[in-house]
């Protein structure tokens, strides 16, 4: 597993989210989530719109 960190004033690389199993945030301050991963935003709804990991759409695999 190769985590994305998000530091302050350092939005992630888009191209992190390409080819993930996984997308899970959490922890801190939410306006620094949002202005770390706006960037990224269309690759990570394009993750999950695809379905993350290899069981497929959706939690559980299916």
């Amino acid at each position: 597993m190769d985590p994305v960190l998000l530091r302050s004033n350092e939005p992630a690389d888009p191209a992190s989210f390409d080819d993930v199993d996984a997308i899970v945030v959490g922890g801190g301050p939410t306006p620094e989530y949002l202005a770390g991963l706006l960037d990224s935003a269309p690759r990570i709804q394009a993750a999950v719109q695809a379905g993350t990991g290899p069981g497929g759409p959706g939690c559980g695999g299916g």
